[in-house]
């Protein structure tokens, strides 16, 4: 599914589209290269295997609304009762809570 996804939007343009999509997600997926989902993979990595990195440094407006969201996300989940959070591309969201201590 994520090497459809590459080789239709990230790669389309590419001559080898298909090659960089498929190689990609082989790469991040090994487990014996990442061990877990927890390990930070650094952008000059991303790049190294093909990915398409927007540096935020380089857009003021991108940087303030990633980190706003960052930083709503990470006091949602470790000072309030949130669990899970989904939002959609339209606005809409759904919140998971745990349940309140009785």
């Amino acid at each position: 599914m994520v090497a459809a996804w590459l080789e239709q939007h990230m790669f389309a343009r590419e001559t080898d589209a298909k090659k960089l999509a498929t190689a990609a997600p082989h790469h991040f997926n090994d487990a014996s290269t990442h061990k877990s989902h927890g390990r930070r993979i650094g952008r000059e990595e991303a790049r190294k295997h093909g990915v398409k990195v927007i540096d935020l440094e380089d857009d003021p407006a991108l940087q303030d609304a990633v980190l706003t969201a960052y930083h709503r996300g990470t006091i949602a989940f470790e000072h309030g009762s949130i669990t899970k959070s989904l939002t959609s591309d339209t606005g809409r969201f759904w919140l998971k809570q745990r349940p309140p201590k009785s």
